[in-house]
């Protein structure tokens, strides 16, 4: 132990203990087997240490001695309660202080024990580079192929989905704003909103690709209001014409023309 070490811990808080400097690595499948003994070595060192910082929790805490002091207290309430000597219950604290040196020592020595491990594998690690960094980018490889396919099927899914809103954009001009717009027949087209832009945020901006764009396109076209129309005559020379039904009502209002069809019971509805 360098005298180093020895002035660190005594400089020290008396609750506060060292902790393992374990180093964060790939996991062991993209290790080199070679490096398999120092890796499993080093995780033996570790539940070592962990398991006895685990057992021996309450005494390697922060605060132990004044929670040991307060069960001493309520033992002695109770011994008084019971009618028998408070000095006569065997007191946590002193056993305790009697026992902490000793799990202070051992945890110190598992502390050495996994950072040793660590500096090992560390420095087998760095002789290595070269496989790992094959290792890596074989697994990089293989992402990238599977993201570059997925992204041409999201891709073809977006154009599917933008040719099936030609046909919704179709049935609206129809079917809520009476146009007679052509039929667009093709099995692939840019998505875009009910007024023929591709989908933008409040700011303008475009909206990322995906649920977030089908959402704004159907959103659009869901906002198109059917506004009831009626069909009237002239009362002047015949001719009939079909236009809003509030227009239609203020010329049959005024005698100018009289109404030639049935008010609508429903408006269309997508």
């Amino acid at each position: 132990m360098t005298t180093e070490f020895i002035s660190a811990q005594e400089s020290m808080p008396a609750d506060m203990l060292p902790e393992p400097d374990m180093t964060s690595l790939p996991p062991r499948e993209l290790l080199p087997a070679s490096l398999h003994a120092l890796y499993d070595a080093r995780e033996a060192a570790w539940e070592r240490y962990s398991d006895f910082d685990s057992t021996h929790a309450e005494l390697l805490s922060m605060g132990w001695e004044s929670a040991l002091a307060r069960k001493d207290e309520a033992a002695g309430h109770q011994a008084i309660s019971d009618g028998i000597d408070p000095l006569s219950v065997p007191s946590a604290l002193e056993d305790a202080r009697i026992r902490r040196p000793r799990i202070v020592g051992a945890l110190k020595a598992l502390i050495a024990e996994v950072n040793k491990a660590d500096r090992a594998l560390c420095s087998a690690v760095r002789r290595e580079l070269g496989p790992i960094g094959d290792a890596i980018r074989a697994e990089l490889d293989e992402a990238a192929d599977a993201y570059t396919e997925l992204q041409r099927q999201a891709d073809t899914a977006r154009q599917i989905f933008g040719a099936k809103v030609k046909a919704l954009d179709w049935w609206t001009d129809w079917a809520k704003l009476e146009l007679r717009s052509h039929w667009y027949q093709s099995d692939h087209a840019t998505p875009t909103t009910v007024q023929g832009q591709e989908a933008t945020d409040i700011y303008g901006r475009p909206i990322g690709r995906g649920a977030a764009e089908v959402k704004a396109v159907l959103e659009s076209y869901g906002a198109v209001v059917t506004r009831e129309r009626r069909t009237i005559r002239s009362t002047s020379n015949g001719s009939t014409v079909r236009i809003d039904a509030s227009h239609a009502a203020s010329l049959v209002r005024m005698g100018e023309a009289e109404y030639a069809d049935e008010p609508e019971a429903d408006s269309a509805e997508h």
